[in-house]
């Protein structure tokens, strides 16, 4: 497999050793400009998007990331796989927070979770190596990936549910797919498929806005895409035969079915 956290080296991240073989560095300080907000206004993507203001729970710095609007972008259409697609901007590139002056990152909803065993994981496997970044107000899929893989990185160190860590392995996949990196993806995809089965399995419904059907449709989905047929047919009968599931659900599942029996490419 890809070694997922490679581009990380741009941010200082060159390795990850064990939490307690390092020693904790304390950054130096570094604010955004106070013109910064001032700035911001000035420019179009402020319509979609804004500045917030945040207290890293692992550094204790204040500092601003940038927040998409709620609301402000249309919905289209979605994958197979539920990557969904909005106009003009995509959220996605924006549900990570990320400390620019310690590198902990997070999805949104889970930034400011944190136990004390969890900040002291992150502070001093990421302290020493990173790099302090500040990044543009309109991101790119470059920008959003990076901090994607930071977010997966601090999850990992503190041992999140599995859920979490799948979840951003899945949204990993679709940066890949976006780069056209075949081999990338589908690394993503079976992190992904592994974590969502413990979750399935472990953890308590809804997950991350799913029930348990749609998450078993995902996993169909999710292994047809890594080229285990045989899985992938038995998670999306059990969509397809189970009476409580509806008729939308239905309808993709069979549609996926289709694909999988066609041996559809991805």
């Amino acid at each position: 497999m890809v070694n997922i956290f490679a581009s990380l080296s741009s941010l200082g991240i060159t390795e990850v050793p064990d939490a307690g073989e390092i020693t904790a560095d304390e950054r130096v300080k570094k604010a955004r400009p106070d013109s910064e907000s001032a700035k911001a206004k000035e420019l179009p993507i402020m319509d979609y998007v804004y500045l917030k203001s945040h207290k890293c729970p692992v550094c204790s710095h204040d500092f601003h990331d940038v927040t998409m609007r709620t609301g402000k972008c249309r919905f289209i259409e979605s994958d197979t796989d539920l990557r969904a697609h909005y106009k003009p901007y995509d959220p996605m590139l924006y549900n990570i927070i990320m400390c620019q002056f310690c590198g902990y990152a997070a999805m949104t909803a889970h930034f400011n979770q944190m136990r004390d065993s969890q900040r002291e994981a992150v502070i001093k496997t990421l302290a020493p190596q990173f790099k302090y970044k500040e990044y543009p107000l309109e991101l790119d899929a470059t920008h959003a990936k990076e901090r994607y893989l930071m977010a997966l990185l601090c999850a990992t160190l503190k041992k999140t549910r599995s859920s979490e860590r799948a979840m951003l392995c899945l949204r990993l996949s679709w940066f890949a797919d976006m780069e056209e990196d075949e081999e990338a993806a589908k690394t993503f995809r079976i992190y992904a498929r592994k974590g969502f089965e413990l979750a399935y399995s472990n953890e308590n419904f809804p997950v991350y806005g799913m029930d348990s059907l749609t998450l078993c449709y995902l996993l169909g989905e999710l292994c047809r895409r890594t080229g285990e047929r045989d899985s992938a047919l038995r998670y999306i009968s059990q969509v397809i035969m189970t009476k409580t599931a509806g008729k939308r659900l239905k309808e993709k599942a069979a549609h996926v079915r289709e694909l999988i029996k066609n041996k559809e490419p991805i």
